[in-house]
């Protein structure tokens, strides 16, 4: 659940180590793109999940509250 800067960095990071300890890893810049891709897609369904959530709880708050007005309105009505 980490934005893609830190995941960025985390990679970045660990490929920086990998040089310096000698190991030559070989990827290309298509490598890296599918890479970014496969991240980008996974945040964008977990920021979808999350909205999903936050949207069906504010439309069980909405139909609570509607029901409540209704129900006063039946018990009190209003006077005009």
């Amino acid at each position: 659940m980490a934005p893609v800067a830190t995941i960025l960095a985390v990679a970045a990071a660990f490929l920086c180590t990998q040089h310096a300890a000698g190991v030559q890893l070989a990827v290309t810049p298509v490598e890296k793109v599918i890479t970014l891709l496969r991240v980008l897609k996974m945040e964008i369904t977990r920021d979808a999940m999350m909205e999903a959530r936050t949207y069906d709880q504010f439309a069980c708050f909405c139909k609570d509250l509607t029901d409540k007005k209704i129900e006063v309105d039946h018990i009190w009505p209003r006077q005009h």
